[in-house]
């Protein structure tokens, strides 16, 4: 630095970050979209939000994607040859709040497995989410939620991404979540007024019995999958505008909004006229992530 300058620089001395790597992890273990994520490990089935996509942040670090509402301490539960153990994540940056069409964080993930490959589930045990009333067991529904033409369970391959200009009115785009798994809609609206401001994607008219519901937040948002297995990145699931079949004191249906399950076997029931037409998911743009700073998804 030129002498003539030192006098107005002034040097203090910062926090440096002791630990950027994953934390318990061992040889072989991993992180991709669609993974689920605790923020406890006193519980192993304790999971409260899902992965997006494996990513690189401006300094071309391994990171991974999540919904900023979720948990800031993902913990990973993994039991592989019977010895169970839990992987922490470290916490890089989020952007969120009122106002904003922003819902995302993202994770270092130094030392574990990644890629560019979102899991997803479509067997008969998919939807992990009991419900709402004491008699309520949609875990047994699971097969209502199932996708013919996929395969039960498995990855798909991120070949790139599909941005909000990409994102139109009747395309179909999939999610892959914790509680519901696979499921699939069309875009129904391109730009959505949720956060009180526009420019979310909503999508709705899927045939899955239950769209999405909490635990799904976070997961990964994408293009329909090819015959090949491969997607491109769409967005961050967000949120759901559906609805809670209970009922308050005065007989009127609960509206409890966001992360709430779609449940269609309740529209069109005269029990229920107040219930609305369709089940809706939103999401975030996946491209909204290079807002604030560099960030590229990792793609094949």
């Amino acid at each position: 630095m030129p002498q003539d300058l030192m006098s107005f620089v002034q040097i203090k001395k910062g926090s440096v970050p002791s630990q950027m790597q994953a934390t318990g992890m061992q040889s072989g273990d991993g992180v991709y979209g669609g993974w689920s994520f605790s923020d406890s490990t006193a519980d192993a089935s304790r999971y409260v939000c899902s992965f997006a996509f494996n990513a690189k942040d401006n300094l071309n670090r391994p990171i991974i994607l999540t919904a900023a509402h979720c948990a800031n301490n993902p913990r990973i539960y993994y039991q592989r040859s019977g010895v169970p153990h839990w992987v922490s994540l470290t916490f890089e940056k989020e952007w969120i709040g009122p106002g904003t069409k922003y819902d995302y964080q993202f994770h270092r993930t130094d030392g574990l497995n990644n890629g560019a490959w979102v899991w997803f589930d479509n067997g008969p045990g998919k939807i992990d989410f009991k419900g709402f009333r004491p008699s309520d067991d949609h875990t047994l529904d699971s097969s209502k939620n199932i996708i013919a033409s996929q395969s039960a369970e498995g990855y798909y391959a991120v070949k790139g991404t599909w941005g909000y200009y990409d994102q139109k009115v009747g395309q179909v785009l999939c999610k892959s979540g914790r509680s519901t798994g696979l499921t699939c809609g069309q875009i129904t609206h391109g730009y959505y007024t949720f956060n009180g401001i526009k420019g979310w994607i909503e999508t709705g008219l899927s045939s899955a019995f239950i769209y999405a519901v909490s635990g799904d937040s976070g997961g990964a948002v994408f293009t329909e999958p090819t015959t090949a297995g491969g997607i491109k990145a769409a967005g961050i699931v967000t949120a759901a505008t559906i609805h809670d079949p209970t009922r308050n004191a005065k007989g009127e249906v609960n509206f409890s909004g966001d992360e709430r399950p779609c449940l269609p076997f309740m529209e069109g029931n005269s029990s229920y006229p107040d219930v609305g037409p369709d089940c809706k998911m939103i999401h975030m743009p996946i491209d909204y992530v290079d807002d604030q700073q560099l960030i590229t998804i990792v793609t094949q």
